[in-house]
């Protein structure tokens, strides 16, 4: 291996560490991880993200130093780590799955998340005393945080610190998944251009008949569950997996209505529509359910009714 190779596998890897230390860098912090893929074999890159990791966890430790002695200060750590190390397993995964079919790459690129998600419940579940006191620091700093802010008692603060914490633990593995869509997505059209064959892999993205069992299983679940009551554990579950199978959907909806829009003789990038998306939901945030809830409707539509079928042939 060359000097000059040498130097960009280090400056890409440290480059990826130092985009994870910020709050807006960690959003993209795999990108540079991606980019070694293009040019060095699996074993480099491989290296690379378990350098990341290494550093990651290095940097957690070393900010939280002077409580080690704690035993729930490691807690911390990990609950800091989850998302850095499930975004970099995500892109390990995804740079081994090339050539897979798209549907199956996202799957596989999600499921060390679900297995990190399965190992924290597990290990939270069997030190019962250790996740109490996660939770009660979680809380304290929750209502010191707000007290001021919105005047309530302590009471309502706690009850609004429950249903915050429910809400965030139902929505981690669904927020994984649309940063490994974007960033990878983002990687994906910048190295293959104006490549048509990528084109095509967008506007014919199709999920398998199978799918909408489990999104219709999941929400007749989320629906029944209003009624009858089950332990948080399982809620924050099936609240996770209903919003990713959901996620699914609305990536074929995207598909349907680029492919449509080609077929009327536009000539929108799936990159630059993605853009419109996430600036739209940014600057309207009232738009944003309802653009969600769009994508996500023309993607079950067509599990029943064909809403490509009559253009594939000009697209070929």
């Amino acid at each position: 291996m060359e000097k000059k190779d040498t130097r960009d596998i280090i400056l890409l890897t440290v480059l990826s560490f130092i985009l994870s230390c910020f709050s807006v860098g960690s959003l993209v912090f795999t990108f540079p991880l991606l980019l070694l893929s293009k040019r060095y074999p699996k074993k480099i890159t491989d290296t690379a993200c378990v350098a990341v990791m290494v550093l990651a966890a290095g940097k957690q430790l070393y900010t939280s130093r002077d409580v080690l002695m704690n035993s729930l200060t490691y807690f911390f750590v990990g609950n800091n780590l989850f998302i850095p190390f499930a975004l970099i397993l995500g892109a390990m995964v995804w740079m081994h799955t090339k050539g897979e079919d798209v549907v199956k790459r996202l799957i596989y690129t999600i499921v060390p998340t679900l297995v990190l998600f399965i190992l924290f419940a597990v290990v939270y579940t069997i030190s019962p005393q250790s996740a109490q006191g996660v939770l009660s620091t979680y809380r304290e700093i929750f209502v010191a945080l707000f007290s001021e802010i919105f005047q309530l008692s302590s009471e309502a603060l706690n009850t609004m610190f429950d249903m915050v914490l429910e809400m965030m633990l139902s929505l981690v593995i669904p927020l994984v998944f649309i940063n490994i869509v974007v960033v990878h997505y983002l990687y994906e059209a910048s190295k293959n251009g104006n490549d048509v064959n990528f084109d095509k892999k967008i506007i014919n993205f199709s999920l398998p008949y199978s799918f909408i069992y489990a999104f219709l299983g999941l929400w007749t679940i989320m629906l029944l569950k209003r009624f009858v009551s089950i332990p948080m554990s399982v809620n924050v579950i099936v609240n996770n997996l209903a919003l990713l199978v959901t996620l699914f959907y609305g990536m074929q909806g995207f598909s349907i209505i680029l492919y449509n829009l080609r077929r009327k003789g536009s000539t929108l990038s799936g990159t630059r529509m993605m853009g419109f998306l996430i600036l739209s939901m940014i600057l309207l945030p009232g738009i944003n359910a309802i653009l969600v809830l769009a994508l996500v409707g023309v993607g079950v539509v067509n599990t029943w009714i064909e809403l490509r079928k009559p253009f594939k042939e000009s697209l070929i």
